[in-house]
């Protein structure tokens, strides 16, 4: 079947001049000029090998095939507009949905009130957040079921782009009448040996970065007790089973305000905070809306001691 090469402002000038009944009249509401409109028309008419208007000296009429074609036109028309509205409506941010993951200490410490402040601005814009692993963002992101993720890197994805903007210390945490706690300062992992440990599942972040520095000591590799959660974490620890490492950050999230957080050296260990996306893959309005007030945030957050922000790189 042949393509028929028709425009849509010659579509729109034979509507204009079908409502006027006269070309002159059309091009004034057109605010085009009589020989343009008429062009228009003339195109459209060769297009569709049709005649659409009976003209005479004094009058324009619709032909019966262009009374048949005109609410077609019209409908054409509508639908298009109301497209392009849709679209300017998502690129304006007066609708949209962004997706993000993260897990729950960042959801509670960091982005609850970048979201708060993001729905004050964007109150059409609907938010989901799926709190999960490192493991678990990652995958959420590079399957597409989230549009940013907000982690520790948990480790390298060719697929994924990992933008560092927050560096989070490891430090141990336990409760305030705990030895360890009346430590000033520093505390090097030597010092844990003698202690309950408290670990953490295989599948965190935490494990995975902290195992690296302290899989030497038998305290680490032997935990007393093991869970998956930050809940489960503070329960053990306000119980004073023990003590645990954690990043500065979940340290933070403690409303009872009963433990404590002290950084390890010997050496230092830290997690880069990153947003993550698909590599590739451009961002809608509101996902870009979402990460800008996100990383403008953290530039001017009072940030619990422990973490630091990491200045963007020069490019």
């Amino acid at each position: 079947m042949a393509t028929i090469d028709v425009t849509l402002r010659q579509i729109r000038a034979f509507i204009h001049v079908a409502e006027a009944g006269s070309f002159t009249r059309a091009a004034e509401r057109a605010h085009l000029t009589q020989s343009t409109l008429t062009a228009s028309v003339r195109e459209l008419e060769k297009s569709l090998g049709l005649s659409l208007f009976d003209r005479t000296t004094r009058s324009v009429a619709l032909t019966a095939d262009g009374a048949e074609f005109l609410p077609v036109a019209v409908g054409l028309i509508q639908d298009f507009d109301a497209a392009v509205q849709s679209v300017r409506a998502v690129t304006d941010l007066k609708r949209g949905h962004v997706r993000i993951a993260a897990g729950m200490t960042i959801i509670t410490t960091l982005l609850a009130p970048v979201i708060k402040a993001f729905s004050n601005n964007y109150p059409a814009v609907r938010v989901s957040i799926r709190d999960d692993n490192g493991f678990g963002v990652n995958r959420r992101v590079k399957s597409g079921e989230a549009d940013i993720g907000v982690s520790g890197k948990y480790e390298d994805d060719p697929d994924l782009t990992f933008k560092p903007i927050l560096k989070d210390m490891f430090g141990v945490v336990c409760r305030r009448d705990h030895p360890l706690a009346k430590v000033d300062g520093l505390i090097a992992w030597r010092e844990l040996s003698n202690h309950p440990f408290i670990g953490s599942s295989h599948d965190s972040t935490v494990h995975s970065m902290v195992a690296k520095v302290a899989s030497q000591y038998a305290f680490f590799n032997s935990p007393a007790y093991e869970v998956s959660n930050l809940a489960g974490y503070e329960s053990l620890l306000e119980e004073g089973l023990g003590f645990t490492i954690l990043t500065a950050l979940a340290a933070s999230h403690n409303p009872a305000k009963t433990l404590v957080y002290r950084p390890l050296t010997g050496p230092a260990v830290h997690r880069d905070i990153c947003i993550i996306t698909r590599k590739g893959r451009s961002l809608s309005p509101a996902a870009t809306a979402m990460v800008q007030l996100l990383e403008t945030r953290m530039r001017t957050a009072e940030l619990p001691h422990g973490v630091s922000l990491i200045a963007p790189r020069k490019s």
